[in-house]
C-alpha cells in the first residue's frame, strides 16, 4: 500500500502519519448509491450493508496495522534513504512530503542534507509551484551556516523553475553579503552561473558587484564566471557594458 509506505518513511523523519483511506468502505458506499438510484428504500438492508462495510473497514485496518509512531531514526543512513525514497514515491504536489524532505536541510549529517537538496529538486520539478521554494527560503536565515549552505544548494536546484526571478535575486543578495559565511557566499555565487539564471540582468550585475568584494576568493570566482554570463544575448545592454568594464579593469 503506497500510503502505508509513505507513512513509514515519514515516521523515520519524525513526521506525523496520516490515516490511510479505506478502499472497501468507498466501494460499499458506491454500491449503496446504486441501490438508492433504483428506488430501493429498505432501511434494514441499508443498515446491514453499512455494518458489512464497517466490518470490512475494521478488517482492513487490522491488516494494515497501526499507524507508525513518528520518531527520528538515529541512523543517518536510514534518514537519508527515507529522504530519497519519499521523492520517488510522493504523489504530485504532496505538501506533507515537501515539508518532510525540506526539514532534512536541517539534519546534523551532511550526507542527509545533500540528499534533501537533490530530492527537493525532484519534488520542485513535479510540484509545478512555489511550495518547495517557500520551504527552502525559510532556511536561508537559519542560525547554522551548514543549514544555510544546504538551502543555497537547494536553491541552485530550483533555477529552471525560476520564472519570476526570485531565486536569482536571493542568490545575488547572499553572494554579495559580506556578513554571510564564506562557503555559503561562494555556493550562491557559483549557483548564479547555472543555465537557468544566466539571462537575467540582475545576475550579471550582482556578479559584477562581487568583483569589488573584500574577499579574494569571492573576487576570483566572480571573475571566472562573469565572462560566461555575458557571452550570450543579455537582455540589457547596460549589463554587458558594466560587466565588460569590470572584467577589463
Amino acid at each position: 500500500h503506497p500510503a502505508r509506505a509513505i507513512n513509514a518513511l515519514c515516521a523515520r523523519l519524525n513526521v506525523e502519519p496520516v490515516p490511510i483511506p479505506v478502499e472497501v468502505s468507498k466501494r460499499q458506499h458506491r454500491h449503496d448509491g446504486e441501490e438508492d438510484d433504483s428506488g430501493t428504500d429498505d432501511s434494514e438492508e441499508k443498515a446491514a450493508k453499512e455494518e458489512a462495510a464497517k466490518a470490512a473497514a475494521e478488517q482492513q485496518a487490522v491488516e494494515l496495522g497501526p499507524l507508525p509512531e513518528p520518531e527520528e531514526d538515529n541512523d543517518w543512513h536510514v534518514r537519508m534513504t527515507a529522504v530519497v525514497a519519499l521523492a520517488e514515491l510522493s504523489p504530485v504536489g504532496d505538501s506533507r512530503i515537501i515539508g518532510a524532505v525540506a526539514s532534512r536541510l536541517e539534519d546534523d549529517v551532511r550526507e542527509v542534507r545533500l540528499a534533501a537538496v537533490d530530492s527537493l529538486g525532484k519534488l520542485a520539478r513535479t510540484a509545478g509551484d512555489n511550495r518547495v521554494l517557500t520551504e527552502v527560503a525559510e532556511r536561508l536565515d537559519h542560525a547554522s551556516a551548514d543549514v544555510r549552505l544546504a538551502a543555497v544548494r537547494a536553491l541552485s536546484e530550483l533555477t529552471l523553475q525560476d520564472k519570476t526571478g526570485h531565486v536569482a535575486a536571493m542568490l545575488v543578495e547572499i553572494a554579495k553579503s559580506i556578513t554571510e559565511h564564506l562557503e555559503v557566499r561562494l555556493a550562491a555565487l557559483g549557483a548564479l552561473a547555472t543555465t537557468g539564471l544566466a539571462r537575467q540582468p540582475c545576475v550579471a550585475l550582482g556578479v559584477c558587484a562581487c568583483l569589488q568584494d573584500p574577499n579574494a576568493d569571492v573576487r576570483r570566482l566572480a571573475l571566472q564566471i562573469l565572462p560566461g554570463l555575458i557571452a550570450g544575448d543579455v537582455a540589457c545592454s547596460e549589463v554587458r557594458t558594466t560587466a565588460t568594464a569590470a572584467i577589463t579593469a
